[in-house]
C-alpha cells in the first residue's frame, strides 16, 4: 500500500510538473506574440515620425464598402482609400455615396490612401496633421 502511495504521488507530482511547464510555455508564447504584433503589427504607424506621401486626389466614389473606399481618380486610376471604423462614421454623421465627386487629402502609403480630409459639399476629418487617427486616443 505504502508503494501504491508513492507511486501515486509521483504521478501527481509529475502532472503538476507537466501543468507548471504548459502554464510556462503558454505565458512565454503569449508574451512572444505581443511582441512580434507590436514589431510587425498589423496597424498602420502613424506616429509623428511618419513619412508617407502626402497626395491630393480628386475623383468620383465608385464603391463604398467600410472600411474601404474606391474612388476612380480624374487622372483615370482606382484608388482604395482606409475610412477608418464604420462607427466613427456613423458617430460624427459622416456619409458618402457612389457617384459623388470627393477630394482626398492624405497619405499613400502601399497600395492604400490613409486619408486626412475628404472634401465634398463639407469637410471630412479623419486624421490629424501627422497622420494620427482621430478616432484613436492621443
Amino acid at each position: 500500500m505504502a508503494q501504491e502511495m508513492l507511486a501515486f504521488k509521483k504521478d501527481e507530482d509529475y502532472h503538476m510538473l507537466t501543468e507548471g511547464k504548459m502554464y510556462i510555455l503558454l505565458a512565454s508564447w503569449s508574451i512572444l506574440l505581443v511582441f512580434i504584433t507590436s514589431v510587425w503589427g498589423g496597424q498602420p504607424d502613424f506616429s509623428p515620425s511618419f513619412k508617407g506621401e502626402e497626395v491630393t486626389i480628386r475623383g468620383e466614389v465608385v464603391e463604398i464598402n467600410h472600411p474601404i473606399l474606391v474612388l476612380q481618380g480624374e487622372d483615370g486610376k482606382k484608388y482604395l482609400v482606409r475610412l477608418g471604423p464604420y462607427w466613427f462614421w456613423k458617430q460624427k454623421g459622416y456619409q458618402l455615396e457612389p457617384g459623388t465627386t470627393i477630394e482626398v487629402i492624405g497619405f499613400k502609403r502601399g497600395k492604400f490612401i490613409f486619408p486626412r480630409l475628404i472634401k465634398d459639399h463639407q469637410v471630412l476629418r479623419l486624421r490629424d496633421e501627422r497622420g494620427f487617427p482621430l478616432w484613436r486616443p492621443h
